[in-house]
């Protein structure tokens, strides 16, 4: 009786017990790979991006839809001296989708150009970033602004 009853619990635990942690938030919530980012945006000389305001976009490249889920940018706004961290993409903090991507960065601020032009769009943006499994660090060299009416 004991080894039946043993057999039954098991067996009770083995299928309910994912369903649990599923329901909980246990398990996962997307069917692509995830890897945690973050990093800095620097100006090319070095000096300090002040990156207040402004948000970085990593933007998947060679990732279909699968099963029935779309693979989304992940997001982060960056600090006063252009870090980021906890980047985004289904859930608070989960990072990017592994592989290959573009970044763009959006400036947020009442007129908005601290960002140069070329990096606001994917299809002009230079800076690129390979996400692999594990912990991502990138650091981002970007020009300055050119100041208006300079040509």
């Amino acid at each position: 009786m004991d080894r039946l009853r043993m057999k039954f619990y098991r067996r009770w635990i083995g299928l309910v017990l994912p369903a649990v942690l599923v329901v909980a938030g246990c398990g996962p919530d997307t069917p692509f790979s995830m890897a945690p980012v973050a990093g800095k945006v620097v100006y090319a000389d070095g000096s300090p991006f002040p990156g207040k305001g402004v948000r970085i976009t990593f933007i998947p490249q060679d990732v279909s839809p699968a099963d029935k889920s779309h693979p989304l940018p992940a997001q982060s706004m960056l600090a006063e001296d252009g870090s980021f961290k906890e980047l985004t993409s289904h859930k608070f903090g989960d990072g990017a989708i592994v592989g290959r991507h573009k970044v763009i960065l959006v400036d947020h601020t009442p007129g908005g150009n601290a960002v140069p032009e070329q990096y606001r769009q994917e299809s002009t943006t230079p800076l690129e970033a390979i996400v692999k499994r594990g912990k991502n660090y990138f650091e981002f060299k970007i020009e300055k602004r050119e100041p208006q009416g300079n040509k």
